[in-house]
């Protein structure tokens, strides 16, 4: 449902109809995301109502090239950990 930067989530809104389906169906990616900034964006996609979120410090092209640098502070944050 959203790919983006940081900033573009942060001027996202969700469309109207997304209130009419459980958050597990969406998902938001947001890559080229300090790690200073890895909670708040997460709480930020908790906020938009998106069930799933993967949020990377990797930018484009290929943001999906490797895991982030802080994967293991993100799992622990979206498992509630």
């Amino acid at each position: 449902m959203f790919e983006g930067s940081p900033s573009q989530l942060a001027s996202f809104t969700p469309p109207s109809w997304m209130a009419s389906y459980p958050p597990s169906r969406f998902i938001a990616i947001v890559y080229n995301t300090p790690a200073a900034s890895l909670s708040s964006t997460l709480a930020t996609t908790g906020t938009d109502e998106f069930g799933n979120a993967y949020v990377t410090d990797q930018t484009e092209p290929n943001p999906y090239a490797k895991l982030p640098s802080y994967w293991s502070s993100e799992a622990a944050d979206v498992s509630g950990g």
